[in-house]
């Protein structure tokens, strides 16, 4: 946060201020460190003056140092409908380059979650780096098609990491989540739907059903099922991860889109062609 607001000082000190109170105020707030206050003050010059980027560039910066990205992405909407509207391009491609950027911004619970879940004590360091041996060898087999070898190696790498770290760790999920791709590139379908539905068990138990990481299984697994002609259930699941996405990432994310096309795809493969149009 520290590095965001010395960021926002010097855009604040550079900027052509109008003088205006409003100017004063969201100045004087900076200096203080009083986000809020300076947000509110700073979109109160951009109501008086919307054609002023460094107010919006400072606005949208202090809405994503506050948490509210809603809030940032509304405001460069609304600069990008009176850029088109005036015809100036290069306005319009910044605004659509940071409303780009936004979107692919991911939630500070999303790495959160996942760092819990991953942490490992002093001790355990030496015990991490033979799991991420044991994990880039899997992952070299897997390149090279050895996909038998790659499904021994992340076989053991389970065994390992549950030995070690215990059942309730994001490692245990990794390994599983690994093995189960080997297993779906060896075409074994029956191994890859049990490692797919134990990792995707627990990275619910530990990271929540809407984390992108719990998504990614679930994606694999409506994989699994549209390989095995079950379209049906594909459709059902992808539907589920684009739901899961609009609603912890907004629908306008570029998970949210790609889930979207996903769901289409799964659709038309179900026969559900109205519904794809949709």
């Amino acid at each position: 946060m520290f590095s965001k607001l010395l960021a926002i000082l010097l855009v604040c000190v550079i900027t052509n201020a109008y003088g205006s109170d409003l100017q004063t105020a969201a100045e004087d707030a900076l200096m203080e460190g009083d986000l809020e206050l300076a947000l509110e003050s700073y979109m109160g010059l951009l109501e008086e003056f919307p054609d002023d980027q460094e107010s919006l560039k400072i606005a949208v910066m202090l809405a994503e140092e506050l948490g509210v990205a809603e809030l940032a992405l509304q405001l460069l909407i609304v600069d990008l409908e009176r850029a088109v509207e005036l015809k100036e391009i290069d306005r319009t491609q910044t605004s659509l380059r940071l409303i780009a950027q936004i979107n692919n911004q991911l939630p500070a619970w999303v790495d959160q979650k996942l760092a819990v879940a991953s942490a490992v004590t002093e001790d355990q360091l030496g015990d991490f780096d033979a799991w991420e041996e044991l994990a880039s060898e899997g992952s070299a087999l897997l390149e090279s098609g050895e996909f038998e070898n790659a499904l021994m190696v992340f076989k053991r790498a389970q065994t390992f990491a549950l030995d070690v770290f215990g059942s309730d760790h994001w490692l245990v999920v990794a390994s599983a989540r690994e093995g189960g791709l080997a297993a779906r590139q060896l075409g074994d379908a029956a191994t890859a739907d049990a490692f797919y539905r134990d990792a995707y068990g627990k990275s619910i138990e530990l990271l929540g059903e809407s984390h992108p990481e719990t998504q990614y299984v679930a994606s694999l697994i409506a994989e699994l099922f549209s390989a095995s002609q079950a379209f049906e259930e594909a459709k059902l699941m992808r539907k589920s991860i684009t739901e899961n996405y609009e609603s912890e990432m907004g629908v306008a994310h570029s998970l949210t889109m790609a889930s979207r096309v996903s769901e289409v795809d799964s659709m038309i493969n179900a026969g559900d062609s109205g519904g794809a149009k949709k």
